[in-house]
């Protein structure tokens, strides 16, 4: 029963670090993407307004 309990907190902690690593790879994602749109934007505003 011990060593079960172990083991199951032991692959808790192990799924919630997976799934926090998945979380920051997405956002970095996200913030990647929305640096690139922002910098397309800048890009294109100052072709119209320069």
């Amino acid at each position: 029963m011990m060593i079960d309990k172990k083991k199951n907190k032991i692959q808790m902690k192990y799924r919630e670090k997976i799934r926090e690593k998945e979380e920051d790879e997405s956002n970095k994602k996200v913030v990647v993407i929305s640096i690139i749109i922002v910098f397309l934007v800048a890009y294109w505003a100052h072709f119209f307004f320069f």
